[in-house]
């Protein structure tokens, strides 16, 4: 027993101070998820406003009527087979 009684290591527990130490780290946790989280919506909100725009015909728009102007000159089943065989 005098040997227990030696032996024993008596320590000085903080309990108060171990609990604000924990939720600290946990709240800082917390913010690192949240911001990783929102940082991630971000980054695929954009991606999908990119898809979305590339998906659109709205570039395509100024094309439309530009891109067959001064192709034919005449207008012929002759000059159109020749740009058909040029084109292939």
């Amino acid at each position: 027993i005098k040997f227990i009684e030696r032996s024993r290591i008596e320590r000085k527990v903080d309990l108060a101070g171990e609990k604000a130490q924990r939720d600290e780290e946990e709240r800082m946790r917390r913010r690192k998820f949240i911001e990783e989280q929102k940082r991630k919506e971000k980054t695929e909100k954009a991606e999908h406003e990119r898809e979305k725009e590339l998906k659109s015909y709205a570039d395509l728009q100024h094309l439309e009527k530009t891109s067959n102007v001064g192709v034919t000159k005449t207008g012929s089943i002759e000059e159109c087979r020749e740009i058909e065989e040029d084109f292939m």
